[in-house]
């Protein structure tokens, strides 16, 4: 399948800070691909670059086959790129239908067609039954819809998702997640998100490119990308060395208790998997009864959780553990 977007060696500096360095990748038609990274990894960045809400001081950008880079961002719009905002500011004193008219006449000029086209984008995003409200009388998650539902409304080939579902509640996440998959697949609309929520990443992207202080550091399967070491390295902030030959745990004592914890370690094989990714901390588990861990898997042992309880093989035996995390 033919790119739709090619983004070819973007660089873009504001004064001495260097936000985006040698930059590229490329977005199949009908693909949806996740740009993620850290704060400060230059993801808005490389967003306000490819809507010409910047001028890039190197590098190219093309769309659907032709050159885009210095374009105004009105025309780059009706080239077919449509891009929401992490700061949704709807215009709060029109309507929530009005406010999707906005967008919608960029492709309908008669206001009849372009109502239509905005109450069909309203009905899409769950909306419809507040098109007459305020915008400013609606909650955030409701916001964020509007603000997608705006884009929408200009029929973009491509639409750039700028966090969307950050602040939401995780079945406000499904949901929305459940919209862009539907659109994705009934219309054939190619997405490029920027996203912290990686459930949402892990469900809709199907291929991942990680930024980090402005440059490249990994791309591929979101599967591969997340067990890559330089991507925990810049997530985390932990050296790879300290993953690929972690110190092992002590072995726990007659009295399991966090204070009985020695040692300050990532896991070994023995222990934990992975940490948590509400904390960066590892969790290292041994049972009073080492042995009975040999075959034991680690589970969390709540959602609301961050430690883990060592499954034992053996009913009988207490599931008492010590903690141990990397500083």
């Amino acid at each position: 399948m033919p790119a739709l977007l090619e983004v070819a060696g973007l660089s873009k500096r504001f004064r001495g800070l260097r936000a985006v360095q040698n930059v590229s990748f490329e977005v199949r038609e009908g693909e949806i691909v996740g740009l993620i990274g850290p704060n400060g990894a230059g993801k808005t960045t490389c967003f306000n670059l490819i809507a010409g809400a910047f001028p890039a001081d190197e590098g190219t950008i093309r769309f659907d086959g032709r050159p885009i880079h210095g374009l105004r961002p009105d025309l780059i719009c009706a080239a077919g790129i449509g891009r929401t905002f992490q700061i949704v500011k709807p215009f709060a004193g029109l309507s929530v239908l009005d406010n999707v008219m906005v967008g919608a006449l960029l492709r309908e000029k008669a206001p009849r067609a372009a109502r239509a086209l905005s109450l069909q984008t309203l009905e899409k995003l769950g909306l419809a039954a507040r098109r007459d409200e305020l915008a400013s009388a609606l909650t955030l998650p409701d916001r964020k819809r509007l603000e997608v539902a705006r884009a929408l409304a200009t029929r973009p080939k491509l639409l750039l998702l700028d966090e969307v579902m950050a602040g939401l509640r995780p079945t406000e996440c499904d949901q929305i997640i459940a919209v862009f998959r539907s659109l994705n697949r009934s219309e054939g609309l190619t997405i490029l998100l920027i996203e912290h929520v990686m459930r949402a990443v892990m469900a809709l992207a199907g291929r991942i490119v990680v930024l980090h202080h402005g440059e490249v550091i990994a791309r591929g399967a979101p599967q591969e990308v997340v067990r890559d070491p330089a991507v925990l390295e810049c997530y985390l902030g932990l050296p790879s060395g300290a993953r690929s030959s972690p110190a092992p745990c002590r072995a726990a004592s007659s009295r399991c208790s966090p204070s009985a914890a020695a040692s300050w370690a990532p896991p070994s094989s023995s222990c934990s998997t992975s940490p948590r990714s509400a904390s960066r901390r590892w969790w290292c588990r041994r049972c009073c009864t080492p042995s009975a861990c040999s075959t034991g898997v680690a589970s969390p042992s709540s959602s609301s959780s961050r430690t883990w309880r060592c499954r034992s093989s053996s009913p009988a035996t207490p599931t008492c553990w010590k903690t141990a995390a990397s500083p």
